[in-house]
């Protein structure tokens, strides 16, 4: 299987010496459960925005110190493609700023927190079972790090991320 990292910003450089930077990461963290997975990288946040929609067969987006909000071109260019993504049916996984890209590209609205930066353990009910969810569980804890958040989600149809809630708060 090939999946696409669509790379949306590089780790800070003194992670980087010790982690990697995204690129390595997610292939050391995938290759402890499938090692004949391939990847591909698309440096987005440096222009670089996949042509092809079949290029791979799933994609995957990064975090970025970058909002969805901030006006930058690539940004809009990553939404028209993560549009097109989602009209072929396409697997696609947004992580952190990923996930905001999501929501927004598909009709969702992301906001800045008025409670300013979350920073810590965050508590998600997931409110619809899913046959892929395996083992089941009715919420899950999650590491945040974030000033934006989804405030509204996507009109329906949309993905199976709505099948995890908004932090409970």
């Amino acid at each position: 299987m090939r999946i696409g990292l669509l790379q949306c910003d590089d780790v800070a450089p003194e992670l980087r010496r010790v982690h990697g930077n995204y690129p390595e990461m997610f292939a050391a963290l995938f290759e402890k459960v499938e090692p004949s997975l391939e990847f591909r990288t698309w440096r987005c946040m440096d222009g670089e925005i996949p042509d092809d929609i079949d290029a791979v067969d799933a994609w995957m987006t990064t975090g970025s110190k970058h909002g969805v909000n901030d006006g930058l071109p690539w940004v809009e260019e990553l939404s028209d493609f993560v549009r097109r993504l989602w009209r072929a049916g396409k697997p696609l996984v947004g992580i952190c700023f990923g996930h905001q890209l999501m929501a927004k590209a598909l009709g969702g609205e992301v906001v800045k927190s008025e409670r300013g930066w979350g920073v810590g353990m965050s508590f998600n009910r997931v409110t619809t079972r899913a046959a892929w969810m395996e083992p089941w569980q009715p919420g899950l804890d999650l590491i945040v790090s974030h000033q934006d958040q989804v405030e509204t989600l996507p009109p329906r149809p949309w993905s199976w991320a709505a099948a995890i809630s908004a932090p409970i708060t």
